[in-house]
């Protein structure tokens, strides 16, 4: 009977450690560098609110390109910014339609796509992302501008 019960308990240790093992490698290579960007993206943030004495930003999104474009709202404004917090473009609120650019957006790419705000040619531009290939889109007329596939592709 003591023998019986120390292998279960020897089991269910075993069982432990190897949930402790999975759990920490999931949070380390899954989790942390979310997190990492996240705090990166309010440190960027933070920088662009002190630098241009701008409170209760919300940020939007965060696009590499040919640099990291940054979008942060407030009430009234959009502001398009870069990593060291300069000021590319500030628009109004009422310029922004999401809903027609995410509607050519699921036209062009299907509906697993997320929209980000970004500039090309000095111009603000809706860039529809998938899987496969990120869409930039004109601001004013949401005609693309630019087509950019992800990966190897054979044709």
């Amino acid at each position: 009977m003591k023998q019986k019960f120390k292998s279960i308990l020897l089991t269910i240790l075993i069982l432990v450690i190897i949930g402790i093992l999975l759990f920490s490698n999931y949070y380390y290579y899954k989790l942390s560098p979310k997190m990492l960007y996240d705090a990166k993206d309010m440190e960027v943030l933070e920088n662009f609110e002190t630098k241009h004495e701008l409170n209760n930003l919300k940020l939007e999104s965060r696009y590499g390109f040919d640099k990291v474009y940054y979008s942060a709202v407030d009430k009234e404004k959009l502001f398009i910014f870069l990593e060291d917090g300069s000021l590319v473009l500030s628009l109004n609120n009422d310029n922004l339609d999401y809903e027609a650019a995410l509607s050519v957006g699921r036209e062009l790419l299907g509906s697993d796509i997320k929209i980000n705000l970004a500039v090309y040619n000095k111009k603000p531009v809706y860039v529809i992302v998938s899987d496969s290939e990120d869409i930039m889109l004109d601001f004013d007329n949401l005609g693309i501008v630019f087509k950019y596939r992800k990966g190897i592709v054979n044709e």
